[in-house]
């Protein structure tokens, strides 16, 4: 529990500071909220999250004239909304997933053709 002092007709105490760390506190000036997640479901959280696709908006163009007919179907359009911190991601191209090790496809018998350069022999292979 803490600390617990009296404010007026009520007991607080300090069981409901969020957590912080001193110093990112003192190195950005600013509150950082710190925690630990220890469970492996966040990395499947972190991976849907970044990987889930663009958010998508609904918007509408509307002007002062008042004798424009009204078409729904034309003033309402569907736009890709992209955050600034994904544009700065995409424009600085960096990766957005991977794949380690790679995963090499097999070709099977009488399935695929599979060419190889002259001078290979099998033995290479």
């Amino acid at each position: 529990m803490g600390q617990c002092m009296k404010i007026g007709s009520h007991f607080l105490d300090n069981s409901w500071v969020v957590p912080y760390n001193p110093y990112l506190l003192y190195k950005f000036n600013c509150h950082i909220n710190v925690e630990i997640c220890s469970d492996i479901k966040i990395v499947k959280y972190i991976y849907k999250y970044i990987c889930k696709g663009h958010d998508k908006i609904a918007f509408h163009l509307h002007t002062d004239n008042t004798n424009i007919e009204i078409d729904e179907i034309k003033e309402y359009q569907s736009a890709r909304w992209v955050s600034p911190p994904e544009a700065t991601w995409r424009i600085y191209a960096f990766p957005i997933s991977e794949m380690n090790p790679c995963v090499y496809h097999l070709q099977l018998d009488g399935q695929q053709l599979v060419s190889f350069k002259a001078p290979t022999t099998l033995i290479k292979l």
